[in-house]
């Protein structure tokens, strides 16, 4: 029982950490079609280096590790089978500067109707946010 708390208990902190870090994402992505509607999905995320310390630091706070990578090449191959059926992950590359941190993924598709994408980044660590419009 103490285990399914803790649990939670994380998710709550990262949640709340996603949320106080609005706008400290930059998202870019770039679907390429070809005429018979296979093609690539380019997706650049950077979180800003503030960011990043904030959600470290509630991911200790937590209970979690200090260590957290929410753009690490195993959430770069897990989010192909959130894009959709028929999508396959390519390749990816770690992204680092003055801003922040993060990665460049690649990803094949073989039908566009079948993509998933959303303009809006995923929250780290699989945590789900939702707000009510404005």
């Amino acid at each position: 029982m103490a285990m399914r708390h803790r649990g939670s208990a994380e998710k709550l902190v990262l949640a709340l950490a996603a949320v106080s870090c609005c706008a400290c994402f930059e998202s870019t992505t770039i679907l390429r079609v070809r005429s018979d509607g296979s093609g690539t999905l380019q997706q650049r995320t950077i979180v800003k280096q503030a960011a990043l310390a904030q959600l470290r630091t509630f991911a200790a706070l937590g209970g979690g590790r200090a260590t957290l990578d929410p753009l690490s090449e195993d959430q770069a191959r897990q989010l192909a089978t959130s894009l959709g059926a028929g999508v396959t992950y390519v390749s990816s590359t770690p992204i680092a500067n003055a801003d922040g941190q993060g990665r460049e993924a690649n990803y094949a598709f073989t039908d566009v109707s079948q993509l998933r994408v959303s303009e809006q980044p995923q929250a780290p660590g699989g945590v789900t946010v939702r707000t009510q419009g404005l």
